[in-house]
């Protein structure tokens, strides 16, 4: 992953921006699978968080979340926040699109590149 997004690990904006540039972004039309990056803006328009897709099924995304608010809605006291498993709709008006990563799972179950 990291010969993907390069070093150092960039903000979510800068990433979006490499994406992009990269030729991988893809808009709220596009599937994900495993491993991709889904771009999220809470107002709507302004991306402000990533994440990465775990799995998929008919009807919703189950992302690993960094930086994520607790059950409560609010970060954990002394940190910025915590891993979490998120579950989005595929019609999240918070998800403004995604990287295609191509990353596969091998036989191990390990995360590698095609």
């Amino acid at each position: 992953m990291q010969k993907l997004i390069g070093k150092p690990y960039p903000g979510v904006k800068v990433l979006y921006r490499r994406m992009k540039r990269k030729g991988l972004y893809r808009d709220k039309k596009y599937i994900p699978k495993p491993w991709d990056i889904i771009f999220c803006a809470n107002d709507g328009r302004h991306i402000d968080h990533c994440s990465i897709v775990k799995e998929v099924n008919d009807n919703e995304i189950i992302s690993i979340d960094g930086n994520s608010l607790d059950p409560s809605g609010i970060f954990p006291k002394g940190c910025g926040g915590a891993v979490s498993i998120r579950h989005r709709k595929f019609d999240s008006p918070v998800i403004i699109g995604y990287a295609a990563t191509n990353i596969i799972l091998n036989d191990n179950k390990n995360p590698s590149e095609k």
